[in-house]
């Protein structure tokens, strides 16, 4: 069990209700009596009423917090606190161990959160979901609570938000110690299992970053930006667009990126995209795609990039067929070598995955990488440049669901290790052939990054036992960012320890694909980040269908495992 539950500071709030002043508690703390509950209890029974303020006091907060995992809503739980204080008082003498207050007050949270669930659904409360990134976590979380038992959401709150020892769970189920560990494998497995099935068809999801521009105006072949002639699109992102063009003067062939007209509307646009530009002259590297020129004209600005021949992993990647590990190594330590000049430059690049790393000769001899799309790349200034010039602020949500670290998800401040995260999630797709966590719900993504193991490597690619890799890469996808590794530089000695050891093929990938019955979910749909470079030949259709049927055979045992437990549980 985790000593901090990565999920508890959701929960970090206060009441702002004067709980305990509505108690008798006394406004100055330094007059309180100072005795422990149980001493509290029998100054109150003896007459002294500000005594049971002074406990209200003491536990206020940890109840309210309680009750806000619970019922998710901070005005009802506030309401709930209170109701909790009142109850309590009222049957204070029945209390028998004085000294298990709390645990008594843990209980009676039960009691009261039934009663407030239960009248909230008999009235419609649904709210507008709020653009915070946190409160749509939140929600998404209180949504897949709502669905368990009330005891089983009663044991999440208390392990998984609120890191409760077992003491503090039994007393408040009334159950013995020994029962508790069982009751939390229960929960989890449960929790994992509906969070699994509220992955629906893939959608346009409302927690997606990047903005609608289906209706902004796109640059046409012919026209000319500068010096340069467009050919033709080649693709298309939430921010801009890439276009194959000519250089009138060289009669070269560049990759031209422009940030889409309909959204130059307003500053933000502009220097995010200006970044874009400073973050890769500060990046230019071997392993990053070179800039060749950039600017404006009109209201659209633009850069020039060295045209790429190749593809990118992503287009390489067919989920349910892992990488040679040898291979798959020499990828990420590309990418390894990329950003340990990028971090050491300032730059975090906050949106890694296959589809941004892109592979010059493909299968052959020279083999290797560049790194692509700096568009949503965070520069670190010193400290005295950065509260005037922070372009993504605490709260919003910039990257791709599918590799972004617990603490991005969040909407919290990121470092360099939000991008060893990524790293670790490309590695772990690679060698397993299948993201850690699948979802077509990028909410239900970023719940998984936040409170979800990851399911073990080792099972998914028994090959690897032994290599120290399933080790590495649970080291780098640990929830709490202190937990990883400290650098790109020590990820990549990490993996040349592991690549010292012989590192056999993938055998049979059918146990990759029908590894978990409870949380085999559809893949994820692409983000349409840019690439580019015209997408190369189609994989071979005898390797998409076998791919396809298997995927089927997955979809169909899962279904009859999730159609048997709803029987078994009618």
């Amino acid at each position: 069990m985790s000593s901090d539950p990565p999920n508890r500071h959701l929960l970090d709030t206060d009441p702002q209700r004067p709980i305990a002043a509505a108690f008798g508690a006394p406004e100055d703390q330094a007059a309180e009596l100072g005795y422990d509950d149980a001493g509290l209890i029998s100054e109150y029974l003896g007459g002294h009423q500000a005594a049971y303020g002074e406990l209200v006091r003491r536990h206020q907060i940890a109840l309210f917090r309680l009750l806000l995992g619970l019922l998710a809503d901070e005005d009802l739980a506030e309401e709930a606190c209170q109701e909790v204080f009142i109850l309590a008082e009222r049957r204070l003498a029945e209390l028998d161990d004085r000294g298990a207050y709390y645990h008594w007050l843990l209980s009676l949270a039960r009691e009261v959160s039934a009663k407030f669930n239960e009248r909230r659904a008999s009235v419609d409360t649904t709210q507008p979901l709020s653009a915070d990134p946190r409160d749509r976590l939140r929600h998404e979380i209180h949504a897949v609570l709502q669905q368990l038992s009330p005891d089983l959401r009663l044991v999440l709150v208390l392990v998984e938000l609120r890191g409760a020892p077992d003491l503090d769970v039994a007393a408040a189920l009334g159950c013995p110690p020994a029962e508790v560990p069982a009751m939390v494998a229960e929960a989890r497995a449960e929790f994992e299992r509906i969070l699994g099935a509220r992955a629906g068809p893939p959608t346009q999801d409302s927690t997606d970053p990047r903005p609608s521009h289906h209706s902004a105006p796109r640059l046409i072949p012919g026209q000319r930006l500068g010096p340069y002639t467009i050919l033709r699109p080649i693709a298309e992102g939430g921010m801009g667009a890439v276009y194959l063009a000519e250089d009138d003067q060289s009669g070269a062939r560049v990759a031209l990126k422009t940030v889409l007209p309909g959204l130059v509307r307003d500053d933000l646009s502009l220097r995010r995209f200006q970044r874009e530009v400073e973050a890769i002259k500060r990046s230019a590297h071997e392993n990053f795609v070179q800039i060749l020129d950039h600017g404006r004209q009109g209201e659209i600005p633009y850069i020039v990039m060295e045209l790429l021949e190749g593809c990118t992993i992503e287009q390489l990647f067919v989920r349910g067929r892992p990488f040679d590990p040898t291979r798959a190594l020499a990828l990420i330590r590309g990418v390894l070598r990329g950003l340990i000049h990028a971090h050491r430059a300032g730059v975090i690049h906050r949106d890694l995955k296959l589809a941004n790393v892109f592979v010059l000769d493909p299968g052959g001899e020279a083999e290797r990488i560049k790194i692509l799309d700096l568009g949503l790349a965070k520069i670190l200034q010193d400290d005295e440049a950065v509260a005037a010039t922070m372009l993504t602020e605490q709260g919003m949500i910039f990257g791709t669901p599918a590799t972004m670290a617990p603490e991005q998800a969040l909407g919290e401040e990121v470092d360099h290790r939000a991008d060893l995260y990524a790293v670790a999630v490309m590695l772990f797709q690679l060698l397993a052939g299948r993201l850690p966590f699948e979802s077509a719900s990028a909410s239900a993504l970023l719940v998984m990054h936040v409170s979800s193991p990851p399911p073990p490597l080792a099972e998914l690619a028994p090959h690897l036992a032994g290599s120290g890799l399933p080790e590495l890469v649970e080291r780098g996808l640990a929830k709490p960012r202190e937990a990883r590794f400290d650098s790109a530089a020590e990820l990549l000695a990490a993996l040349d320890r592991c690549a010292l050891r012989p590192l056999p093929p993938p055998g049979d990938t059918l146990p990759s694909i029908l590894h978990d019955l409870r949380g085999a979910l559809p893949p994820t749909q692409p983000s349409g980040v840019l690439t580019p470079v015209p997408a190369p030949a189609p994989p071979d259709r005898a390797h998409r269908r076998a791919a396809i049927l298997l995927l089927v055979l997955a979809a169909a045992l899962v279904g009859l495992a999730l159609l048997g437990s709803a029987r078994d549980a009618l």
